[in-house]
């Protein structure tokens, strides 16, 4: 039973994570348009 509370805490740690990355990429990719655009 901890064994699956556990799991279940990495998977949403791992969700969590993709989220931060995409959100990061965002930043990145509209900070490079907006250069590109000035």
């Amino acid at each position: 039973m901890q064994q699956h509370m556990k799991n279940v805490l990495d998977i949403s740690r791992r969700r969590m994570h993709l989220r931060n990355f995409s959100r990061g990429l965002v930043d990145l990719y509209s900070n490079a348009l907006d250069k590109l655009v000035k």
